[in-house]
C-alpha cells in the first residue's frame, strides 16, 4: 500500500494506465480481484464502473455479448471456447458486486457477521442492485434503486446483529436488527454515461 505522500502519484499513474487501456482490464491473474475495489476506495468510482461495464474485450460483459453464461478463462466467449468455466480470476468481480455494489461487507473485528458493514456503491448505468447473505443469525438484505440522483435504499439486519451503514450520500448510521428504508441523493453524477 502506498503511503500518504506517494498515493497521489500512484493514483495519477493508475489513471494514465486506465486511459492507455481505454478503460479495459489490463491486470494479471492475481491483481484482477483488487482493481475495482482499489479504484472505488480511492474515489475513482466512475472509472471502476466504466471498466466493469465494458462490452468489448477484455471486459467482463464481453463474453456475455457472445453468449457466455459464466466467467470463462478467456474473453472470446463461447464461439472460440478453449479454456475453463467459472474462472476464479475473472470471476472475482463477483466479490466487488457483492461487497461494493450491493454493499454487504464483513467486519473483520467481529467475524461471522455478528457485526457487518452495509456500504452500497452506486455507479455506472445501473439503476438498481440487491444482494443477500444468509448468516447464522438470519439473512442480511441490501437493495438500492436509483431515479436520477435520488436513491431509495432498503436493508434488513438480522436480530442480534449490528450493521454499520454508509449511505451513498456519505451519511452513516448504526442499525440493530430490523428492516429499514432510507432516501438520499447520490454523490456526484452517479453515472458514467
Amino acid at each position: 500500500m502506498a503511503g500518504a505522500e506517494k498515493r497521489p502519484l500512484v493514483l495519477a499513474q493508475l489513471k494514465k494506465e486506465l486511459a492507455a487501456a481505454n478503460d479495459h482490464l489490463n491486470t494479471g491473474f492475481l491483481s484482477t480481484v483488487y482493481l475495482l475495489p482499489t479504484l472505488v476506495d480511492n474515489g475513482l468510482v466512475d472509472e471502476a464502473f466504466r471498466i466493469l461495464e465494458q462490452t468489448t474485450a477484455p471486459g467482463w460483459l464481453h463474453p456475455i455479448t457472445l453468449g457466455a453464461t459464466t466467467m470463462l478463462e478467456n474473453w472470446d466467449g463461447m464461439d472460440v471456447f478453449r479454456d475453463s468455466f467459472n474462472h476464479y480470476s475473472f470471476g472475482a468481480v463477483c466479490q466487488f458486486l457483492f461487497e461494493y455494489v450491493a454493499g454487504i461487507r464483513p467486519t473483520f473485528d467481529a467475524p461471522g457477521f455478528r457485526e457487518f458493514e452495509l456500504k452500497p456503491v452506486v455507479g455506472g448505468s445501473l439503476t438498481w442492485a440487491e444482494g443477500s447473505y444468509k448468516t447464522r443469525y438470519g439473512v442480511i438484505r441490501s437493495r438500492w434503486e436509483r431515479d436520477g440522483a435520488k436513491i431509495l435504499y432498503s436493508c434488513e439486519v438480522p436480530e442480534n446483529t449490528t450493521a454499520h451503514l454508509t449511505l451513498p450520500d456519505g451519511k452513516t448510521v448504526t442499525l440493530p436488527g430490523g428492516k429499514y428504508t432510507f432516501n438520499c441523493l447520490c454523490q456526484g453524477s452517479g453515472s458514467t454515461k
